[in-house]
């Protein structure tokens, strides 16, 4: 019964990725893990229903965290215990369905008969030949099943769709393969995933941080592939006007598609305010940015837009290399009051560390709890949060605010979804709430330039508004390559709408051209500045470059890069 009950999990989501059921392999894998029953004393056999319990919820979250990011929660993710909150467990909620019960349906009910039926009877001990004979078969079994899988070739070929898709993609850096969990999933089985997973987990422990001179090599080879793309010229009137500029004002936008910019239903804009910014006089934009986030998720796309680095793409970020030098955005203006307003706690995604090592003098956090106290959003509550420091603190400045209610579920007290969004026919709940809160937002964004512009501040700032990372809230990661997200650079000094897809890791040094101290910092980061013409693609967070006409020497630096990001994040390149 044990083995039945961990077998049945495995079972659905392998018809859910698959269209297979796989039975043998999910034999094999759940008489594995139920090996330790042979070998237990009678009074410790209810530890059986502990894997039977932790493999339906390894596979419950993971189906939630499928219809949320299209792809299995990283291994490490499942440590990170300061990120579970209300928002967390909102989110999770938003993705559920009645169905997701049929994954703990076999735990509850063994859990259940134990209790009623078997806590008193099974008392029998296996003799030391039965627990022989258990250990072969099943070792057997285990090594036979890994064998065809290995013997078949790439399972990734006969996965349900997997043709069509991002997920498949792989890439070959430095003899490495980078692929999605899920994908990884498929082509190991369960036992074998994990184990792949910790081993990463326990080698990145043990393995020693000094760049080795292979590692010196590498990144060598990036960064001289990097400079012979970074020689394009700017204009000498980008640099006269952005030079002008005083405040820097980086808005990151939780869960922004670029598509929701420009969306318009019978004369109504979704977002008037950004679109409008995107047409604008001096404004520099890319609605075709590939978003390059990894484990780490929103808290990636943080780090890539402070250090113009390329997130971990074997551990979580921010659980392993906040301690780490950086050559991060704030840094380069030291000399100015610098500060990050957050709408959740501080400990979520470990931002007491971050904001450190990316050099902010100050961090305003937990504005949510601001928004319930005044009953509005949490958006108002951190543009208010934000314009009341701003009114404090010496000119010129630097902050950042990240926003937060575009968050799943999309939903919010205080925030309504507009009437005309409501009776836009054909649309589900959840793509209804997401456009709700994006017009809210797109509002809220609104107001705050607004005052900006009461302050005598709007002109003399270069205002960057750049989405965290993209929302599967409808199909379009399903029927696109990537999840096209949103850059809109305001007063930028230059006007220009990037058609060709560039990347997370290009803001940064776009950036330092529009503050105009590109040729007074030592380090640009690993991207290409949106102004530089040599730019036209892009590199996915697990390896697909993308871009129709991209350049023979772009892909190969993009190619080199992950690896290389990689290589000085384990190394803490710039505190050696």
């Amino acid at each position: 019964m044990v083995v039945l009950a961990i077998m049945w999990p495995i079972v659905l989501m392998n018809i859910h990725l698959r269209g297979t059921m796989s039975l043998f392999e999910a034999l094999a894998n759940a008489l594995l893990i139920s090996l330790p029953f042979f070998f237990i004393p009678p009074r410790w056999r209810w530890s059986a229903l502990v894997p039977v319990w932790l493999v339906a919820l390894f596979f419950l979250t993971n189906t939630w965290y499928w219809r949320y990011f299209g792809d299995f929660m990283p291994v490490t993710s499942y440590f990170l215990w300061n990120n579970v909150d209300s928002m967390v467990v909102g989110a999770a909620m938003s993705m559920f369905k009645v169905k997701d019960m049929s994954m703990v349906i076999p735990a509850m009910g063994l859990t259940l008969m134990y209790f009623l039926f078997f806590r008193n009877r099974i008392n029998r001990r296996f003799t030391k030949r039965v627990r022989m004979a258990a250990l072969g078969i099943i070792l057997s079994l285990f090594i036979g099943n890994e064998a065809y899988i290995i013997y078949s070739g790439n399972r990734i070929d006969r996965i349900k769709g997997a043709e069509k898709t991002l997920w498949e993609s792989t890439v070959q850096h430095f003899g490495t393969e980078q692929v999605a969990p899920w994908v990884e999933y498929n082509v190991s089985g369960l036992v074998a995933y994990f184990a792949k997973s910790y081993g990463r987990i326990i080698y990145n422990n043990l393995r020693s941080r000094d760049a080795s001179s292979e590692d010196i090599a590498r990144i060598d080879c990036f960064w001289k592939a990097h400079e012979r793309l970074c020689h394009a010229e700017l204009a000498d009137s980008v640099h006269h006007v952005a030079a002008l500029k005083r405040n820097l004002i980086l808005i990151i936008v939780e869960s922004l598609n670029s598509w929701a910019v420009e969306y318009e239903h019978k004369g109504k804009k979704l977002m008037l305010v950004l679109d409008s910014l995107v047409k604008s006089e001096g404004t520099l934009s890319a609605l075709d940015m590939v978003s390059q986030i990894h484990s780490g998720i929103s808290s990636d796309g943080q780090f890539i837009y402070n250090t113009g680095m390329y997130p971990a793409s074997d551990v979580t970020t921010v659980s392993y290399y906040t301690g780490n030098s950086f050559h991060a955005l704030p840094m380069y203006f030291a000399d100015r009051p610098s500060f990050e307003v957050i709408g959740e706690a501080a400990a979520m995604w470990k931002h007491y560390e971050t904001t450190l090592a990316y050099g902010y003098n100050r961090l305003y956090d937990n504005i949510g709890r601001l928004a319930k106290l005044d009953a509005i959003g949490r958006d108002e509550a951190i543009f208010r949060s934000a314009l009341e420091v701003i009114d404090t603190i010496d000119k010129p400045f630097v902050a950042e605010l990240t926003t937060i209610t575009m968050h799943g579920p999309y939903k919010e007290d205080f925030v309504a979804v507009p009437d005309w969004i409501a009776g836009i026919e054909g649309l589900g709940e959840m793509m209804r709430n997401y456009m709700g809160v994006a017009n809210y937002f797109d509002t809220q964004l609104g107001r705050f330039l607004e005052e900006l512009k009461k302050r005598g501040l709007y002109d003399d700032s270069l205002i960057v508004i750049a989405s965290d990372h993209e929302s599967r809230v409808d199909k379009t990661v399903d029927e696109m390559e990537y999840g096209r997200i949103a850059f809109v650079a305001v007063n930028a000094g230059v006007s220009r709408r990037i058609d060709h897809p560039v990347g997370q890791v290009d803001v940064f040094p776009t950036i330092l051209d529009l503050m105009g101290v590109s040729d007074t910092v030592p380090y640009r980061g690993m991207g290409i500045s949106m102004l530089n013409p040599r730019l036209d693609g892009a590199i996915s967070r697990h390896g697909k470059i993308i871009g129709d006409s991209i350049s023979p020497e772009l892909e190969e630096m993009l190619r080199m890069s992950r690896e290389a990001s990689d290589v000085m994040l384990r190394c803490d390149w710039f505190g050696r």
